[in-house]
């Protein structure tokens, strides 16, 4: 169904029933990204901006280590499905389809989609002429782990140097050769 004539992008930029985009449209608009949502069909899974603010710290932080705004770019795209209207009623157990990133969003029911290993809640459906906007309560996020596993890799290298005081393995260490009781150093 249409909502007056609107466009997905128009419906974006609005707080509607309850439902405010503006956040995530924000971000579309910032990353030069609106493109993603024009054009005939179009379906977006929108976080309410509650949920985007949860992740904007993380996106900031992000920003100083991802000069191409890759990760970032790729968050948004994953909320994005091109060349498809999905409509609710047409919604079946365990649908998927690809968003413009390369994720699955999968359908679990009428009321909840899960990607990148988050489910989220469908709180309002609102139709466009060119697609349709489905408001959710959580965003498709995996920066968090991008991050993490970007800062994680240079404490992993420290920690693997010793574990509660004890060489590891890859450490320097003198090794006894009991068949002939001769002692070597690996190199």
């Amino acid at each position: 169904r249409s909502d007056n004539g609107r466009s997905v992008k128009q419906i974006l930029r609005k707080n509607l029933g309850g439902c405010d985009f503006s956040s995530f449209y924000d971000l579309i608009k910032e990353y030069d990204l609106t493109k993603i949502v024009e054009g005939n069909p179009v379906t977006v899974f929108a976080p309410r901006s509650g949920a985007i603010k949860d992740v904007i710290n993380t996106i900031k932080k992000l920003e100083k280590q991802d000069a191409d705004n890759k990760v970032i770019k790729d968050f948004i795209r994953a909320h994005v499905v091109k060349g498809e209207r999905i409509n609710v009623k047409n919604f079946e157990d365990d649908n998927k389809f690809k968003s413009a990133e390369g994720s699955t969003i999968k359908i679990n029911d009428k009321n909840t989609v899960t990607s990148m290993g988050v489910e989220a809640k469908i709180i309002k459906t609102t139709g466009a002429d060119d697609g349709v906007v489905y408001c959710i309560n959580d965003a498709f996020e995996k920066l968090r782990k991008k991050i993490n596993r970007r800062r994680g890799n240079g404490r992993r290298r420290r920690a693997a140097t010793t574990t509660r005081g004890m060489p590891t393995p890859d450490s320097t260490t003198t090794t006894v050769d009991t068949t002939t009781s001769s002692t070597s150093t690996p190199t």
